[in-house]
């Protein structure tokens, strides 16, 4: 899950917080500006509720003053370190391609290596993609 609460004051030393609760009564963690991202493995959506026990009581001192803190964004999504794992590898390596020169011999290799891994790639079976890849990269001491 994905929460931005919005950021508030010049230094953002001002705004709401919150905990996150199963329905159970279960403490997953703290929610504020500095810790958006919550990873709940085995969380039926469908049938699961979650609540945020919220306070704004963060001051950088000062006079008290009213404020009115909103949700900007809640987002959920389906975790799979599969994907995690193929979108990073996929990135650093057109990070890579992106920094070297157009006459280095590994730029046309990562070429060759982003086309086939996207080539093959399905959302039934990531993992071919992610073997190809890493099969590849391991021919090329310098590159791993």
């Amino acid at each position: 899950m994905f929460f931005d609460i919005g950021k508030t004051g010049v230094w953002f030393e001002k705004g709401m917080e919150g905990l996150l609760y199963l329905k159970d009564g279960t403490v997953c963690q703290g929610v504020d500006r500095n810790h958006q991202e919550v990873i709940l493995e085995n969380f039926d959506i469908a049938n699961n509720v979650f609540y945020i026990l919220t306070w704004s009581g963060v001051e950088a001192g000062g006079e008290e003053k009213e404020q009115e803190h909103t949700f900007k964004k809640i987002s959920f999504a389906l975790y799979r370190p599969d994907y995690n794992a193929l979108y990073y590898h996929l990135k650093h390596i057109l990070d890579e391609y992106e920094r070297l020169d157009a006459d280095n011999t590994y730029k046309y290799v990562y070429q060759k290596i982003l086309k086939q891994a996207l080539s093959i790639y399905t959302n039934e079976n990531v993992d071919n993609s992610l073997d190809y890849i890493k099969e590849q990269l391991s021919k090329y001491n310098k590159i791993i």
